[in-house]
């Protein structure tokens, strides 16, 4: 084995590599370092959640109606039973599809509103953890800045930002503001984020509703699994 060398040169040579090896982990673990690091790992999640959110979108565009329209293969059936355990086989078949459809909205609910929404609240809460001296909020009545934003104005400014940005303006076209509390504009970095946000939140909000009532279309549209089977029969 490898003898240590304690002579003092190799004395000088460790203590430098330990103080490196310190200096190293000072700067990783420093505040600036964990700011870096929320930051990053807030972002990738938030990426990979409109990045889901457009993939369930797709997959939500191509409901229609022929997709419920089951064939059988052989023979159609005669007897009586057998045309009720067809008809109840597609029952079982449409449902799969139904609840494939509707858990693919709750999750393309869930990337594209509430991970964004928990985002911006979580931000507004620690900005300042974030970019200090910097006040991310003000009352708008008398756009005097607010130190320290309490939950109730987080909450009130998260929501109503959420509702300019699903329903794309429509509160603030019509005077509808939900919250006396908005972005201080003079905090550019602050006033960027939330355009952001509304411009998320917005393109989604956009094609919800669409897929909703497409779903209702097409339910009404498909016909009942009883005259199917009456049709093959």
């Amino acid at each position: 084995m490898p003898r240590r060398d304690n002579s003092p040169g190799g004395r000088v040579g460790n203590d430098s590599i330990y103080r490196d090896l310190y200096l190293v982990a000072g700067i990783l673990s420093s505040a600036d370092a964990i700011r870096i690091y929320v930051l990053l790992t807030t972002t990738t999640l938030l990426a990979l959640s409109i990045m889901i959110a457009f993939r369930i979108k797709n997959e939500l565009e191509e409901i229609a109606g022929d997709i419920f329209v089951v064939t059988q293969r052989g023979r159609p059936p005669r007897k009586p039973k057998s045309r009720e355990d067809a008809v109840e086989r597609l029952k079982k078949i449409r449902k799969t599809i139904w609840q494939r459809y509707f858990w693919h909205l709750i999750v393309f609910a869930i990337c594209g509103f509430l991970i964004p929404t928990l985002t911006l609240y979580l931000g507004t809460a620690f900005y300042e953890w974030f970019i200090p001296d910097q006040k991310p909020l003000l009352i708008s009545s008398t756009k005097a800045i607010i130190d320290t934003p309490t939950s109730d104005q987080l909450w009130s400014f998260v929501l109503n930002q959420l509702s300019h940005g699903a329903l794309n303006d429509y509160p603030e076209v019509f005077g509808r503001e939900y919250s006396d509390v908005s972005n201080n504009p003079d905090n550019v970095i602050f006033s960027s984020i939330v355009v952001l946000y509304r411009l998320i939140v917005g393109t989604f909000g956009l094609v919800l509703p669409l897929f909703i009532g497409r779903a209702g279309i097409v339910a009404m549209r498909i016909p009942s699994a009883k005259s199917l089977v009456r049709r093959t029969a």
